[in-house]
């Protein structure tokens, strides 16, 4: 993944970053950038927001419990 900075980060970047996809080698850079853009900052803020709501919908989401999976099954 490229991520030499010559503006902002790339959405595909900041989000890959924040879902801990990035490789050490690609999150230097990043992590440099971050240091001395506020824009790049806040939108990482705002991507970090979106993933962790996201796993807390995930895991908000229960199975079929499984006695009433049996009657799905028998009828």
């Amino acid at each position: 993944m490229n991520t030499g900075f010559d503006s902002h980060a790339s959405e595909d970047v900041l989000e890959a970053y924040a879902m801990g996809r990035l490789s050490d080698q690609d999150s230097t850079p990043l992590e440099e950038h971050l240091l001395i853009c506020l824009a790049c900052q806040n939108r990482l803020e705002a991507v970090d927001e979106f993933v962790r709501v996201t796993k807390a919908a995930v895991e908000s989401v229960s199975p079929i419990p499984q006695t009433r999976a049996r009657h799905l099954v028998c009828a």
